[in-house]
């Protein structure tokens, strides 16, 4: 017979306040996925002519950038 698992004290802590140790949001399999894809795009142009045109990346939050190292990217 195995015995249950428990939980540190810490790690209680984090569960109940729903962050991480250091203070970003904590996300589990289902959510994570989702927070890349408020990464936005925009398209910037000059007006009135409408001549030059570039584009902005909204730079990654703290959580998107640690992701994107852990993938490799």
């Amino acid at each position: 017979m195995v015995a249950p698992a428990t939980r540190l004290g810490c790690t209680e802590a984090r569960a109940a306040c729903r962050r991480a140790a250091d203070g970003t949001p904590a996300h589990n399999l289902q959510t994570l996925p989702d927070d890349p894809g408020t990464i936005t795009r925009n398209t910037v142009e000059s007006c009135p002519e409408k001549t030059m045109s570039f584009q902005m990346t909204k730079p990654p939050t703290l959580l998107q950038a640690r992701a994107f190292d852990w993938l490799g990217r």
